[in-house]
């Protein structure tokens, strides 16, 4: 059986890709392609340091497309250059020739340690192309959407200010 889009978002609603209720965070990301071949801004994706990330990639167009998920970058005083041992993560993603939107998902992306992480919740900013691959691999589109590794539950989160908290 093939997963549609409109499958998809009806299992998110469900829950079957949620975490439970005292999970902080969101270890996936969604990505949809328009029917132009255009990346759509995915939200920002927040998860814990050891914990592993997967993209879901949603293509409404008619290209066959391999999407990238690489080139992470902070400018975070004491983390890691890179999340992860990984540089990257890809998938390919067929082109909706039948008119149903295709599905694909990445394999686990997985996060530093925290003891690799400074007590605070560090940002990253990585780099997502859709490249053609009936054309040379030829760059359609490309985001730079955000990343948050923030440590684990029960640790102060170090925000700015004394105890982290709103004053």
């Amino acid at each position: 059986m093939r997963l549609t889009a409109f499958m998809l978002s009806n299992l998110l609603l469900a829950g079957l890709f949620s975490q439970p209720a005292a999970a902080q965070h969101r270890c996936l990301g969604v990505v949809i392609i328009d029917s132009a071949a255009q990346l759509q801004a995915p939200d920002p994706i927040q998860c814990e340091s050891a914990k592993s990330v997967k993209w879901v990639v949603i293509n409404q167009s008619d290209r066959n497309l391999l999407v990238r998920f690489f080139k992470f970058q902070t400018t975070e005083t004491g983390a890691p250059p890179q999340p992860s041992v990984d540089s990257e993560k890809t998938v390919k993603v067929d082109g909706n020739g039948a008119g149903d939107d295709t599905i694909g998902m990445t394999k686990k992306f997985k996060l530093r340690d925290s003891a690799a992480f400074p007590k605070k919740t560090v940002k990253y900013k990585y780099w997502v192309t859709a490249q053609d691959t009936d054309q040379n691999n030829q760059i359609v589109s490309t985001l730079d959407p955000d990343l948050e590794v923030t440590p684990p539950s029960g640790v102060d989160r170090g925000r700015g200010g004394r105890g982290g908290g709103r004053r």
